[in-house]
């Protein structure tokens, strides 16, 4: 605990500071009253102007030491260090270490979890503890404060987190989330962390450890947490912890004495395989456990693997709403398995990642023919990275055009389509219009045609999507006029495009100025990255957002020959007051920066002198 005196404001602050030796603080949830004893002092001599500073500090033996520049002296005298003192301005106190022996019965595990923080991962730990304990007492003392949460998408870093947006929530006795995601936290961290939870453990509801290096050992430690009669955990984020079929096996074990409570589990990027794959399917088939959120990305899964885990939920298929089983070598086969659940009438399932799995079209054929079966929950699809093609395409179209479907999100990047999947799909989308949100065909070969065909259902006035990605789809200005002209009859939804890596030039952009100045295009981010580009594309696009820019908050123009005209027409629009841009990338042979938030000179990287005037433009950028 640290305590400061706010030493200088234009002039020294004389006022004297009463220094104690020890302070006792109110009585907390998790144990007895902590005491806290002095162990340093940092003085300023002097005045305003001028001083000097030093600093008296005591080691574990009680012995106090005189810290002056290079000079360390030891103390003989120290009574006169408590008291009223004018030149101390920092004082610094610890936690007194507590003998087991003076222990109340029921405070062992709290006297525990406090011996061991003298570690640095301990006090790492139990400093984010401390600062959930003052949460919760915050949140007991405003019972009727509401909070809005934020979403967290599985897959996602940042940091990284998954609550229902925009869901408020009135928080009183509201539990404690624990957030420790990258932390450096090894084997040694995760005992102290389950010494300490374990001494009050029925608070705790979300704990993310993911990206920590626990591995196996520490999640044995963690184990003993979770079956813990009195733990009520809903939320349990390990996502690359370096487990392996071990750890699995004790985590499944511990969730299995204590089942009730867990709705989310992200265990990606652990090498937990098929074998890991099975002990938790044993738990996965307990009538008592109501997952319904489970995470398992790269996590080494073949066939078999997919098998047991689809044989497992169909046995318990009602409550699970997310399964994401990407980057996972499952093939057709286990898209086969996975299928048999899917056709289960009592399967709810809402979202379904499948991106980079192996699958062919004989596999997307078994999927889609499940899901017509039972089309109505369904609201994300990836398949992205799998080579289903025009065929695979075809049979999903089928699923599309179901009236009862409501899909909302399709990501379908670089899956072998062309000209004749995106005609059909385009075409089953234009009879089923008003669920889709986000539409992702990047990486497909579905050139000028293709995107023509996409332009109906964009013009469609039922269509509602607000985020098109079409990176390096073989477009060129003809399908560019067609998209933009599609978009210019419907232009209130579009939040997102992505274009970039089609050669539109400039002739292209010139028709995708024409929407971005419509009064009621509200596009906020735009990706033109290696378009062909030049000034006068440039030109063109920074006049259609000079009449328009109050909604823009992400351009990529990288990889664009736009030159130094085209960055002076960028800099007249930086200056505009309206504009609200919050990133720009600019990377070509002339240029490259990437600027974020705050418009300073730290945040732009510099290679040529043709920067100075858009540099000097971003220092006039009020965010």
């Amino acid at each position: 605990m640290t305590l400061t005196k706010t030493e200088f404001y234009f002039w020294k602050n004389e006022c004297k500071v009463e220094i104690s030796s020890n302070i006792q603080l109110d009585s907390l949830k998790c144990g007895p009253s902590p005491n806290y004893e002095l162990y340093v002092i940092i003085n300023h001599h002097g005045s305003y102007v001028s001083g000097h500073y030093d600093a008296l500090i005591k080691d574990d033996s009680d012995n106090w030491y005189h810290f002056d520049d290079h000079s360390v002296q030891k103390m003989h005298h120290t009574d006169n260090l408590i008291g009223r003192s004018q030149s101390a301005y920092l004082l610094m106190y610890r936690t007194v270490k507590v003998k087991n022996d003076d222990l109340k019965a029921g405070e062992s595990a709290t006297a525990n979890y406090r011996l061991q923080t003298n570690t640095s991962e301990g006090k790492r730990i139990v400093d984010m503890l401390d600062k959930t304990k003052k949460k919760d007492l915050e949140r007991k003392n405003n019972p009727g404060q509401a909070q809005v949460n934020k979403s967290k998408e599985p897959g996602q870093a940042q940091v990284n987190k998954s609550k229902e947006p925009g869901q408020a929530q009135v928080l009183e006795n509201k539990p404690a989330d624990a957030e420790l995601r990258s932390c450096h936290i090894k084997e040694e961290g995760c005992a102290v962390l389950n010494s300490a939870l374990r001494s009050n453990p029925s608070h705790l509801r979300e704990l993310d450890l993911s990206q920590n290096d626990i591995r196996d050992s520490g999640v044995k430690q963690l184990s003993e947490l979770l079956k813990h009669p009195q733990c009520e955990l809903e939320k349990l984020w390990l996502r690359s912890c370096g487990m392996r079929e071990i750890g699995c096996t004790d985590l499944s074990s511990a969730l299995r004495s204590n089942p009730s409570h867990l709705r989310e589990l992200d265990l990606s990027q652990n090498d937990i395989r098929d074998s890991g794959v099975k002990r938790l399917s044993y738990l996965l088939q307990d009538p008592r456990w109501k997952l319904e959120k489970l995470w398992l990305r790269s996590c080494h899964i073949k066939e078999e693997g997919c098998a047991v885990l689809s044989s497992a939920l169909r046995s318990n298929p009602s409550h699970l709403r997310e399964l994401d089983l990407s980057d996972n070598l499952i093939t057709n086969s286990g898209v086969n398995w996975l299928s048999d659940l899917l056709n289960h009438p009592r399967c709810e399932l809402e979202k379904l990642w499948l991106r980079s799995c192996g699958m062919c079209e004989i596999g997307c054929t078994d999927l889609c023919s499940a899901l017509r079966s039972n089309p109505s929950h369904l609201r994300e699809l990836d398949l992205s990275q799998n080579d289903i093609r025009d065929s695979g395409v075809k049979q999903l179209s089928d699923l599309l055009k179901h009236h009862y479907c409501k899909l909302q999100k399709l990501w379908l990047r670089s899956c072998g389509m062309c000209e004749i999947g995106c005609t059909v799909l385009s075409s089953a989308l234009r009879s089923n219009p008003s669920h889709l949100r986000e539409l992702d065909l990047s990486q497909n070969d579905i050139r000028d045609s293709g995107v023509k065909q996409l332009s109906e259902l964009l013009k469609h006035h039922n269509c509602k999507l607000q985020k098109l990605w079409l990176r390096s789809c073989g477009m060129c200005e003809i399908g560019c006029t067609d998209l933009s002209s599609a978009l210019r009859s419907n232009p209130s939804h579009l939040r997102e495009l992505d274009l970039s890596q089609n050669d539109i030039r400039d002739s292209g952009v010139k028709q995708l100025s024409e929407l971005l100045k419509h009064s009621q295009c509200e596009l906020e981010k735009l990706w033109l990255r290696s378009c062909g580009m030049r000034e006068i594309g440039c030109t063109d696009l920074c006049s259609a957002l000079s009449s328009n820019p109050s909604h823009l908050r992400e351009l990529d123009l990288s990889q664009n020959d736009i030159r130094d005209s085209g960055v002076k027409q960028l800099s007249y629009l930086l200056q505009d007051p309206r504009w609200k841009l919050e990133k720009l990338c600019l990377k070509s042979s002339y240029i490259r920066y990437t600027y974020y938030d705050a418009p300073s000179s730290d945040n732009v990287y510099q290679r040529e002198n043709n920067t100075e005037e858009l540099v000097t433009s971003f220092r006039k950028l009020h965010v």
